[in-house]
């Protein structure tokens, strides 16, 4: 538990430091561009998570070494190759756009295979019960982003292209020692086969998290359509105040599902337990990260933030409350997945997808940023509470029994 914790840590502060570097350096318009650039990469690294590695973490945790590093290569086969892909898209999409524009594009394509490269060696980790491993890595990449991101401000030319730049070269640190840590490589042969053997699993996962994830990606060009691009700067710079958080949920996210499995198995008694702590643990963690911003002294937070502090701290209530309701929701999440529950998981994002956009739209209309942001809050609260009901139902309607280790597709 505790080397989970440290690479939930770790993975936090390697984003943040790419978040702080934007917020400190960049104008507000160039914090909107940062903001839609950052999460559309976070948006494709998270639909790969779910459609290609969530397998792995589900499927091969109870299973012999051998097979695990067998299914590693095949899945980080399949994460490169759609790497690749979207490298191609960018490239193709950038020679259409005018600058900035195409140097961010472009540094997104570049990126893109070396963080989906990154992120399976660090779920193999969580797969194989080794978390230290997996924080060893993510410290790697933290190293390495942190000096290029400082080589990048110190720069006359310093840009939001370069600094999505160094964010990757730091990963790529972490991609050479994760196929050192997992003694294996990257099976691009392997990829149509790893995705037909988890075609009745990972098409439900990537369903649910393009319309959960990608519904926020919609609604912040909505935002920024009907309120501005200066709205959509004040949103992302009090959500770079809560990004420690944002990035814990994510990296909670991967330790809770083969964790969720695990229980599930071996003690399902213990399971919702476990989902309750996971939301409680979230929640006050943002708690804790809004009050210390709160009372932050203007001349501290202007030292994290520069000029932009007073522009961050303004939504911080209504970003707060939004984040804090997200976060709640990744207990039912992590146990929904773990009692195989994909359609409900499914129909529970497509329901919340159009209240999600009905609210952040209405709320830009109505207040510009500050109302785009407590449209944010209310939905994603409603949202959460269908989840938690359909979870609740859902482990009264299941008979929860050991059932010990279940063999893999690729030991069957």
């Amino acid at each position: 538990m505790f080397g989970a914790i440290a690479d939930q840590v770790l993975s936090s502060l390697t984003n943040y430091v790419v978040l702080l570097a934007a917020l400190r350096s960049l104008s507000v318009t160039g914090i909107g561009r940062f903001t839609l650039a950052y999460t559309s990469t976070l948006l494709t690294l998270i639909i790969v998570r779910s459609l290609v590695l969530e397998p792995l973490t589900v499927r091969y945790t109870v299973v012999t070494a051998e097979t695990r590093r067998k299914a590693t290569a095949d899945a980080a086969g399949t994460s490169l190759g759609i790497g690749l892909l979207a490298l191609l898209a960018t490239l193709t999409a950038a020679a259409t756009l005018a600058a900035p524009a195409r140097e961010i594009v472009v540094s997104v394509g570049l990126i893109l295979p070396v963080l989906l490269l990154q992120d399976a060696w660090r779920l193999h980790h969580f797969a194989s019960g080794r978390p230290w491993a997996a924080a060893l890595n993510d410290a790697t990449c933290l190293l390495f982003t942190l000096v290029a991101t400082v080589i990048v401000l110190q720069r006359s030319d310093m840009s939001v292209a370069l600094l999505l730049l160094a964010w990757g070269l730091g990963t790529f640190a972490g991609v050479i020692v994760g196929i050192i840590q997992c003694r294996t490589v990257p099976n691009l042969l392997g990829a149509p086969r790893w995705l037909l053997l988890n075609r009745d699993l990972g098409p439900h996962l990537a369903g649910e998290r393009i319309a959960a994830t990608g519904v926020v990606q919609v609604s912040l060009v909505i935002v920024a359509a009907v309120a501005g691009t200066h709205a959509l700067g004040q949103l992302g710079a009090s959500r770079t105040l809560m990004a420690p958080v944002t990035t814990l949920v994510s990296a909670l996210a991967i330790f809770a599902v083969p964790e969720a499995a695990r229980l599930l198995a071996r003690t399902p008694e213990r399971v919702t337990r476990f989902t309750v702590v996971l939301s409680i643990v979230i929640v006050s963690a943002v708690g804790l990260i809004a009050v210390l911003a709160m009372i932050l002294p203007n001349d501290l937070g202007q030292l994290f933030a520069g000029d932009n502090w007073s522009v961050a701290k303004l939504l911080l209530l209504p970003v707060a409350v939004w984040t804090a309701a997200s976060g709640a929701r990744q207990g039912p999440s992590a146990g929904l997945r773990a009692l195989d529950r994909g359609r409900t998981i499914l129909t529970l994002s497509v329901v919340g997808a159009p209240i999600v956009l009905i609210g952040s739209a209405a709320g830009a209309y109505l207040g510009a940023g500050a109302g785009a942001a407590w449209g944010f809050a209310i939905v994603q609260c409603v949202a959460t509470a269908m989840w938690w009901i359909a979870y609740l139902r859902a482990v009264r309607g299941t008979s929860l029994s050991p059932t010990g280790n279940q063999p893999s597709p690729l030991e069957s």
